[in-house]
């Protein structure tokens, strides 16, 4: 595929949400993730699910 073919496809609207801010002081790396992630879904309507991927093996 050619840079050309890229730039002639058409674009979706793109849209940009701005919330407060969020506090990641935490020294938990997970509990500052929960608290973005969290912020992320408020913004943009998702359904919150209490889980994490499971990590893959080595």
């Amino acid at each position: 595929m050619h840079a050309r073919d890229l730039l002639s496809r058409r674009r979706p609207p793109v849209a940009l949400r701005f919330g407060p801010s969020v506090d990641v002081s935490a020294g938990d790396v997970r509990v500052a993730t929960d608290a973005l992630m969290g912020a992320i879904q408020q913004l943009s309507g998702q359904e919150y699910l209490p889980g994490y991927a499971p990590r893959r093996a080595a």
